[in-house]
């Protein structure tokens, strides 16, 4: 296992943390062969195709030295990785202060759930505005529907008028070149004199 590297060794190796070289097997970036480790399936690494690796895709040369130093050094659980996470509490830290970052995150979700009920009030207060101004955009084009329709109406009815008016201003044409029209308009005109 001289040339071989774990995935562990492999991250703190390229400064990438283990999903990160997972995603990059998966994609066919790394060559890795699988192995039943002791917490089940683990990804072993050739030394080599890590060096290939590094060189072809993050233009970073890694030398045997940084190899078997990555080798010496202690492991690292998933926990206390720092490429994996960040420690909330360090092993040096007291009661007193970590009490008091408890208090600290206890404020801040306070304040988050305050800001979210804020903005949740702004969003149905906005969302009220825009219903009603809906309602209002609704009741105007209904509006707008009726106008139009009545004003259809009107100009139907209007033509209707006109179209009248020229029958009855062709039957009077008609009627006024007669002979006998202008005796009959006389007598019309002593009757109402008369009466």
């Amino acid at each position: 296992m001289k040339d071989k590297l774990t995935i562990q060794e492999v991250a703190a190796l390229l400064n990438r943390s283990t999903k990160s070289i997972r995603n990059y097997v998966k994609s066919g970036k790394i060559k890795a062969i699988k192995v039943n480790g002791k917490h089940g399936p683990e990804f072993i690494f050739k030394t080599t195709e890590i060096q290939q690796f590094a060189q072809e895709y993050l233009s970073m040369g890694i030398d045997n030295a940084s190899i078997n130093e990555v080798k010496k050094a202690p492991k690292l659980s998933k926990k206390n990785h720092p490429a994996e996470s960040k420690a909330l509490v360090s092993d040096d830290m007291d009661w007193k202060s970590f009490t008091g970052k408890l208090l600290e995150l206890e404020a801040e979700k306070r304040k988050i759930i305050e800001d979210y009920a804020e903005y949740k009030a702004q969003l149905a207060f906005k969302m009220g505005q825009m219903e009603a101004k809906l309602k209002l955009l609704d009741t105007a084009r209904a509006e707008k529907i009726k106008l139009k329709k009545k004003v259809q109406y009107l100009e139907k009815k209007r033509a209707e008028e006109r179209l009248q008016l020229e029958k009855l201003s062709q039957v009077r044409e008609f009627y006024e070149n007669r002979p006998w029209y202008s005796p009959w308009k006389k007598f019309q005109e002593e009757v109402k004199v008369t009466k």
